[in-house]
């Protein structure tokens, strides 16, 4: 089911500013073969991504996994889920850990073969990514509830009642004062809760004027999310009090992703920004004719995003200039995901991308035959992924 040509489309774009004028042009590069496509690859010479704990892999969501990653690969193995499978899978030790989104099954799975360990059924719908701290998987879930599982057993530790179904990822953070853990997520009860990652107690709540859909960033000390009332929130991890907002005018239904100087985010109005941490002001914003709901991924002076124009775009971290897009098939609210110097992401089209972060230029592809709502999850250089069929992949290098 994999291919060898490129169904999308590059755009390479270059931008030289004038006084008065902007001059740029567009190569386009379609319908060609990849054995045409001359790109040397350096291998990342970090260690390999060896877990994935939480959506977008680590607290302040980039999106960025380390390690080198294959040119080509092949499926590992399947497992055949009872519903759509909406969320990030998790990654730790010698498991993987997915949920499906009707159905509300938590598995655990062999990381090497796909067969199942255990399955938590909870009874609601899950389409939240789960977070993995101290050997306790927590998920959110429609049904109201907030939980905590033993990774071990997949058995119930603590769980506690919002006011909302939950769809937001969780996060965490360590107080190094009481050094204690603490689990945070929002609800569609539009409050934002802190939670006692140990036995559940509840340490603060941050209320805001609508549903919280996407996952909190977290860096130092510092929680920034968007909600559906439009507002970028700023807030202290230790207190959960008010740090800054900023309105973006039209709803925000994913995650950011933060770094030392801005969160980067998306929004229903059509509209991709950078969001100064300091001054609590724009940067730059990027318009297009559809909404931003995947998550972007950052690295070095690059950020990418997917829309739901079917394409993904790679900016500059400092202008907001195009640097390259490339063209799907369909809409696309799968985060794509940097690792060794290459972006994957899936679409509604049915197929897994492995794109060139430096050129854009497709590198391989391969047909899932459903539409990808989830976003890849990459350790030791496989990658993981469902698909709206309950289907969850595997792939190897080949």
């Amino acid at each position: 089911m994999s291919s060898n040509l490129r169904d999308g489309y590059v755009f390479k774009v270059k931008y030289i500013n004038f006084a008065s004028y902007v001059v740029f042009t567009i190569a386009i590069c379609g319908c060609c073969k990849d054995e045409d496509v001359h790109i040397a690859y350096g291998e990342d010479n970090r260690p390999a991504q060896t877990e994935w704990v939480m959506h977008r892999g680590n607290q302040a969501l980039t999106g960025f996994a380390q390690g080198s990653l294959a040119i080509e690969f092949e499926v590992a193995w399947q497992f055949n889920g009872k519903s759509d499978i909406i969320a990030s899978a998790v990654i730790q030790g010698d498991a993987v850990y997915v949920v499906d989104a009707l159905d509300g099954n938590v598995y655990a799975l062999n990381k090497a073969t796909g067969k199942q360990i255990w399955i938590t059924p909870l009874d609601c719908g899950i389409e939240a990514t789960p977070l993995i701290i101290d050997a306790i998987l927590y998920v959110g879930s429609e049904n109201e509830y907030f939980y905590a599982l033993d990774i071990e057993t997949g058995n119930v530790v603590w769980q506690q009642k919002t006011s909302g179904k939950i769809m937001s990822g969780a996060n965490w953070f360590l107080d190094i004062i009481d050094n204690q853990k603490y689990i945070i997520c929002g609800s569609y009860d539009g409050t934002l809760y802190s939670f006692n990652a140990k036995h559940g107690d509840l340490h603060w709540t941050y209320e805001t004027d609508n549903y919280i859909n996407g996952t909190s960033a977290i860096h130092n000390g510092l929680i920034a999310f968007g909600g559906c009332d439009a507002i970028i929130h700023f807030v202290s991890a230790k207190t959960g009090k008010e740090l800054g907002a900023i309105d973006t005018e039209d709803y925000i239904a994913g995650s950011g992703a933060i770094d030392d100087e801005a969160i980067y985010i998306g929004n229903y109005g059509n509209t991709f920004m950078k969001v100064n941490l300091e001054t609590k002001k724009t940067d730059w914003t990027f318009k297009r004719n559809h909404e931003f709901y995947a998550s972007p991924a950052i690295y070095k002076n690059m950020v990418v995003v997917a829309c739901r124009d079917k394409n993904i775009y790679c900016l500059d971290k400092k202008t907001g200039e195009v640097l390259w897009l490339y063209h799907t098939r369909g809409k696309i609210d799968s985060s794509p995901v940097i690792c060794d110097n290459k972006v994957i992401s899936g679409s509604d089209d049915g197929r897994l991308y492995l794109i060139d972060l430096n050129s854009g230029k497709l590198i391989w592809q391969y047909e899932l035959g459903h539409k990808i709502k989830a976003s890849p999850a990459i350790v030791d250089g496989m990658i993981y992924i469902g698909t709206e069929n309950g289907t969850f992949w595997a792939f190897k290098k080949k």
